[in-house]
């Protein structure tokens, strides 16, 4: 039997009984996509649908704990919005000063009369520029009052036997073009910002559990002497932990994918909201295959260098994590590349790890790039080659041994 098949069997066993490799490359891809579709679909139904939030203080008239009934509250309870009075505008002022409220509304006194005698008329919203939250829901109002605007000036040129349409100048038609292929909705927010970045990032974090024990451990236990001269050539043992540490990392990025086709089915909130306009097409899960494989790869071939060079598991450990800000940082890059002209750029296909992030993302968009597409593959297993040849020389020095 080959021993390069021998050692991969070996390692892949040891690996898989250990309960923390286990839960880095199940468990946790799969809990934090959970946790990211539930937080998303809280915030989408705390914001509440067409940009109404979910709850608006209104100051009463004439300092009354009573909500004031005109046409606009009206408008914001039928967008399900829950309308709360407050007795004056000072209690508005501290209760988010306090963070207690996000935003309040305080309308002129005569504010109904006016509108009634198509004269406008202030509607105060009060917020902290400072709060995220009450910039947001300050928008979420603001969309709501221009709703309302547009349809008190149509309803009064209608009463006048004027046609609407001759106060609008330019009007607004939105056309979605769709890449071929693609979903007509395209990605979601969630599968076309973080789920590439989950991919590449847990196909490295997923295996950085176990590199350290791959040859460190085996270091300081002093049973990879015992390996070493073993009837299997030294090239056959580093790479029979390769394969067995790059499947660690594949198998990081899958539970990914897995826990994004299970949360859908869960009983979340909002949950069917993180598959966008209906999934992956088997187009784009092709072409993350091919992009997770070499990258998967390059990442297991660094991190066996680094526990080989290593000569024992703490100073693996600190190299490994000093080595994580380094694929980190491009990922991180990748999660606002998207919002300029960068993230077209040809050169963006030459960065590792960067590259990756990039043609996954485009490829759930439906955009099929050849040039990209091939450039990342070639570049991922030129690099995860010269990576693995390292360490080959590296396991052919006695100094692998760190005696």
């Amino acid at each position: 039997m080959n021993g390069t098949s021998v050692v991969y069997r070996k390692e892949i066993r040891d690996l898989l009984r250990d309960r923390r490799v286990r839960t880095a490359i199940f468990f946790g891809p799969m809990f934090l996509v959970l946790l990211l579709s539930t937080m998303f679909s809280l915030l989408a139904d705390s914001l509440g649908s067409g940009g109404a939030p979910r709850k608006v203080y209104v100051v009463g008239a004439n300092g009354s704990s009573q909500t004031p009934e005109n046409d606009l509250v009206k408008l914001l309870k039928k967008d399900k919005t829950e309308v709360i009075p407050l007795p004056d505008d000072a209690t508005a002022r501290a209760w988010i000063r306090q963070g207690k409220v996000h935003v309040a509304l305080e309308f002129e006194p005569d504010f109904e009369t006016r509108i009634q005698a198509n004269q406008p008329s202030k509607v105060h919203v009060l917020f902290n520029p400072s709060e995220p939250t009450g910039q947001i829901a300050a928008q979420g109002v603001q969309q709501t009052i221009e709703s309302f605007d547009k349809d008190h000036l149509k309803a009064m040129l209608t009463s006048k036997n004027i046609d609407p349409a001759t106060a609008e100048t330019a009007v607004y038609d939105e056309v979605k073009v769709t890449p071929k292929g693609a979903a007509p909705e395209g990605p979601s927010e969630f599968m076309g910002q973080f789920l590439p970045y989950m991919l590449v990032i847990w196909a490295f974090y997923g295996g950085m559990s176990s590199s350290a024990e791959l040859v460190a451990g085996e270091k300081e236990k002093n049973t990879l002497e015992t390996l070493l001269i073993s009837p299997v050539l030294r090239s056959q043992v580093a790479f029979g932990k390769f394969l067995a540490l790059g499947s660690i990392c594949l198998l990081s990025s899958i539970s990914c994918l897995v826990g994004l086709a299970i949360a859908p089915l869960l009983p979340l909130p909002g949950a069917h909201k993180i598959m966008g306009g209906g999934g992956v097409s088997l187009e784009a899960a092709g072409v993350i295959f091919l992009i997770i494989l070499p990258a998967a790869a390059l990442y297991a071939s660094i991190m066996l260098a680094v526990s080989a060079y290593a000569r024992n598991t703490r100073e693996a450990g600190t190299q490994l994590s000093l080595l994580s800000f380094v694929v980190l940082m491009p990922a991180l890059f990748s999660q606002f590349i998207g919002y300029t002209d960068y993230a077209n750029a040809e050169w963006v296909a030459f960065v590792p790890v960067l590259d990756s992030v990039n043609t996954i993302r485009h490829a759930l968009e439906g955009k099929f790039l050849p040039s990209e597409i091939w450039i990342t593959f070639l570049l991922n297993c030129f690099l995860a080659a010269i990576t693995v040849w390292f360490a080959v020389r590296l396991f052919n020095q006695e100094k692998i041994l760190g005696k």
